[in-house]
């Protein structure tokens, strides 16, 4: 037997490698020489999202089976000039994660039926259609948002368009997901922001079957009054106690509101929010509606959270009155909580100035507080207050509890030290404390100040203390270091 497989191993290696080519060769031949769906660009910079636009996705379907080739189909067309025809633009099919970006070749496709039922806009989207083929291989495994990137050719400016629809990458398959499904799960939040205004419209059903439903809302940030509400990317988020979900939102025209905020002197003219949500996605239960707002400039993202929540039935989505505790509790779990616990503090400043004006209830239950003061270093006096981060701290001699603060403009603090020579006008601070989540006793409060420019850390002594007793949160008088 032995003799016979001596003199039969060639036939058995040669029989061997050409089951081995028959199985690799389709895929090998892909990888390497088959460039259809292939992506052209990768982690590009997307432009702006455009203010206002239309989009649908038909349909994905596989071109080459043994490549992995899917073909995704559908219409898309800004809003930005109504008399530039849709067919002027050229344009991209943009897959985008967490991670990155995709960026595919895209076809016009003529679409009648489009045209005939956008007809009164009186806009040309006759070649409002796309087509792109997509290889899965090229995808890493995960969730993909669908969008697309339109270039005016005669001006050169792109826009970005979020269609509202993903698909995600398995091992063996591309899969388009139905509308409203959430683009990322029980994701870090990041620090809720105070200094913020939003509101909740409507969570109306848009195509009952499929259970998906449509949010509208608004909001927008005053960290920054500069900065217009439609330079921020957003998203939306629901949370519950054991996790939460985030979906694809569009910005949406609120002259409304920006007239009502008028006297802020801020654009909120694109504070207007709409996001699909599938019912199906949700796990049976209440959340709280959240938005994340992101400066595509610095990278910052912010948490806003509405005060308001839906909750998700065995059949629907129901929006609930605002102000019920069951609803409150859903959202305080993310209020006040510190951002660090017993870190190491920087040497206290040698001259500062520093007040503490008032330890207010934030919540309805009483278990979160805002504290509002006002405080500056006094190291470098050509450095604006302003320029500074800063956070608030709750120190005792056995350890401390950091909390994320916010920047508050205080006129009242520049104007009565006029005298110092100095920039004052941002020194105020305002932070949530959730008294829960720190143990009963006395702290001392400090503030921590860093300039972003060379890290230099300061920490001032207000010469004030918290007192966390059983029933409350309260400031103490005064009191002077020996």
């Amino acid at each position: 037997m032995s003799r016979i497989l001596r003199k039969a191993w060639p036939f058995l290696v040669i029989l061997g490698l050409m089951g081995l080519y028959f199985v690799a060769a389709p895929i090998i031949h892909d990888r390497l020489f088959v460039v259809k769906g292939k992506p052209i660009q990768v982690n590009v910079k997307l432009p702006a999202t455009v203010n206002e636009s239309r989009s649908g996705v038909d349909a994905l379907v596989i071109n080459n089976e043994p490549g992995g080739v899917y073909q995704l189909w559908g219409w898309a067309f800004p809003m930005v000039d109504k008399s530039i025809p849709a067919g002027d633009y050229e344009r991209q099919v943009v897959l985008v994660a967490p991670s990155g970006n995709y960026v595919f070749a895209t076809e016009a496709v003529e679409r009648t039926d489009v045209q005939k039922y956008f007809s009164d806009l009186s806009m040309d989207v006759t070649m409002s259609g796309f087509s792109a083929f997509i290889a899965s291989h090229t995808l890493e495994p995960g969730i993909y948002e669908i969008g697309l990137i339109f270039k005016n050719t005669t001006s050169s400016v792109s826009y970005y368009m979020s269609t509202g629809r993903c698909v995600t990458r398995t091992p063996n398959t591309l899969v388009l997901e139905d509308p409203g499904k959430s683009v990322q799960v029980n994701v870090e939040l990041p620090v809720e922001v105070i200094q913020a205004k939003s509101g909740v419209d409507a969570v109306g059903v848009i195509n009952e079957q499929a259970g998906v439903y449509n949010f509208w809302g608004w909001a927008f940030l005053t960290t920054d009054k500069s900065l217009p509400a439609s330079d921020y990317e957003r998203q939306l988020v629901l949370v519950s106690p054991t996790g939460n979900y985030v979906f694809a939102a569009e910005a949406v025209e609120r002259t409304d509101v920006q007239k009502y905020f008028n006297d802020l002197g801020v654009d909120v003219t694109m504070s207007g929010v709409s996001a699909l949500i599938n019912r199906n996605a949700l796990e049976l239960g209440i959340y709280g509606i959240g938005l994340i707002f992101k400066n595509p400039v610095s990278g910052v993202s912010y948490y806003i959270s509405t005060g308001r929540c839906l909750t998700r039935t065995p059949n629907t989505l129901v929006l609930e009155d605002p102000g019920s505790s069951a609803c409150q509790s859903v959202i305080d779990q993310y209020a006040g909580k510190p951002v660090q616990v017993n870190v190491e503090l920087p040497a206290t400043v040698s001259e500062s100035r520093s007040g503490v004006d008032a330890l207010v209830i934030y919540n309805e239950q009483g278990r979160v507080y805002q504290l509002w003061g006002w405080a500056f270093p006094m190291v470098d006096r050509s450095i604006p207050t302003g320029d500074y981060e800063r956070q608030v701290v709750l120190a005792t001699p056995t350890g401390n509890y950091v909390f994320a603060s916010e920047t508050v403009e205080r006129t009242d603090v520049q104007e009565y030290f006029n005298d110092l020579g100095m920039e004052l006008t941002n020194s105020g601070f305002s932070a949530l404390i959730s008294k829960d989540v720190i143990e009963l006793g006395e702290y001392r409060l400090g503030i921590v100040f860093r300039n972003p420019q060379d890290n230099t850390v300061y920490y001032v002594d207000t010469r004030k203390i918290l007192i966390n007793t059983p029933d409350q949160l309260r400031l103490s008088d005064p009191f002077v270091t020996p």
